[in-house]
């Protein structure tokens, strides 16, 4: 009886054991995906520092977006929901392509002492008619 006991005690603490490992490996991976959002954006974010003559939203996801052609039908709106923090939207429209309509990039960037950091950047699109969504969304058409 002693022996059972003793058996059950040395499984349960194994279960505990590789449970709480378990648990610090997820607990790791999730500071990791944090940081590599941080890091995701710190190439633009030197590039952005560098040009330094970046001192509005809306030429900020100018500077990201590029070059903008007078044919191109491009709206942006921005939206400051906090003191320095902006989310700044670029939307283009009637794309020459077979398959993709429009794009829309959201940006969220925060400015600090006139330097702007970016902090996420999405890119969603939709689809000519016949060729799948016809609302903005991340899958792409066909």
């Amino acid at each position: 009886m002693k022996n059972i006991i003793w058996l059950i005690g040395i499984c349960t603490l194994s279960i505990l054991i590789i449970n709480c490992t378990n648990s610090n490996v997820k607990a790791e991976s999730t500071i990791d995906s944090n940081s590599d959002k941080i890091d995701k954006y710190a190439e633009l974010n030197q590039r952005v520092r560098k040009a330094g003559n970046i001192s509005t939203p809306v030429e900020l996801i100018k500077y990201y977006y590029g070059e903008i052609d007078a044919d191109q039908d491009i709206a942006i709106s921005v939206d400051q929901f906090e003191k320095n923090q902006y989310k700044i939207i670029l939307i283009q429209e009637n794309i020459k392509d077979d398959s993709i309509a429009g794009m829309r990039v959201l940006m969220l960037a925060k400015q600090d002492n006139s330097q702007w950091t970016v902090q996420d950047v999405q890119r969603t699109w939709k689809c000519q008619k016949g060729r799948g969504h016809t609302k903005f969304n991340t899958q792409p058409c066909n």
